[in-house]
């Protein structure tokens, strides 16, 4: 302790910017256990740089909570939770900006939102188990500060309450009646990643208010749909700059590419990019799926010039 006290000296001879470039070499629990604590410059300077917690094994899953909480758990600023790790009580950690859960008990579970967690700018989740909780507390508790949301989703709450704050969602499936509702949930939201099923459950495209604010749009086709589904999907969305459309499997779609390209003028005219990419699986190498002229399509419009179609085989018994 003596040698650290004489390195903190030395170190007290350099500016804030300095000490801060040199603190982010070192591990986060060693540098708080080893200068947290020598004085309130030091203190304010660890503040500022900032502890991420990442629990990733069994191991860390039980030292690791012994580790932080004799030191300051306000300097902790990012917490990854890979696996189970019951010991962590996340109240503690009332300055965190960055969540990232792959599994936690409902008690943790219960620990966010914004009254614990004012501070927290991005909630990321890799597992589906407690993902319609997280967002229902997203969109109900108003977190003042959160901007970014990614959760492996299967349905948008039924809730009328608007959140005014994110401003970036991907959650892992919407169905398509529910995309309208979502937006309208979400009236600031620039950019959303999602992955469109249940196609055949279509909505009624008169209802729901224009949204003005989403710029970024990356959609993964999980069925087949048409031009005119799309048009339901980009309809109220007139300032988006950027399309991308993910098809995973387009066996024999109906879509119309003259056709989408009006409708794209028309729901889309700021449309700066389009990326359309879709997969095309041989079951039948004799019946293989229709494909359209791409050469063709891609001479329409320069907004079609990303447009690809790969191909994946699938070998037949013999």
């Amino acid at each position: 302790m003596r040698r650290i006290t004489k390195v903190g000296h030395n170190l007290e001879l350099l500016p804030d910017e300095l000490l801060i470039a040199i603190f982010a070499y070192l591990h986060p629990v060693e540098r708080l256990w080893s200068f947290g604590q020598l004085n309130s410059r030091f203190s304010n300077i660890l503040y500022e740089v900032g502890v991420g917690i990442n629990v990733q094994t069994s191991q860390q899953a039980v030292t690791l909570p012994h580790c932080i909480y004799p030191l300051l758990p306000l300097h902790v600023v990012s917490v990854q939770l890979r696996i189970l790790c019951p010991l962590l009580d996340l109240i503690a950690f009332s300055n965190v900006r960055s969540l990232t859960l792959s599994n936690l008990t409902l008690q943790q579970l219960a620990t966010v939102n914004s009254k614990y967690m004012p501070y927290l700018m991005r909630l990321s989740a890799t597992t589906s188990a407690g993902s319609n909780s997280l967002i229902q507390n997203v969109v109900t508790d108003q977190f003042p500060a959160l901007r970014i949301v990614h959760l492996p989703l299967s349905r948008w709450p039924d809730c009328r309450t608007m959140c005014n704050v994110i401003r970036s969602l991907a959650i892992g499936e919407c169905l398509l009646m529910d995309f309208r509702r979502l937006l309208c949930s979400l009236p600031n939201l620039r950019c959303l990643e999602t992955s469109i099923t249940r196609c055949d459950l279509v909505f009624d495209k008169t209802i729901y208010p224009v949204h003005s604010s989403l710029h970024r749009l990356n959609l993964f086709i999980e069925d087949n749909i048409n031009q005119y589904e799309v048009e339901l999907l980009l309809h109220g969305v007139p300032e988006l700059l950027h399309l991308s459309i993910h098809f995973n499997d387009w066996k024999d779609n109906e879509m119309d590419f003259f056709k989408l390209h009006d409708i794209l003028k028309k729901c889309t005219p700021r449309l700066n990019y389009f990326k359309f990419f879709a997969w095309i699986r041989h079951f039948d190498n004799d019946n293989p799926p229709t494909i359209p002229p791409i050469e063709t399509v891609r001479k329409m419009s320069h907004l079609f010039d990303a447009i690809e179609f790969g191909s994946h085989e699938k070998r037949r018994d013999i």
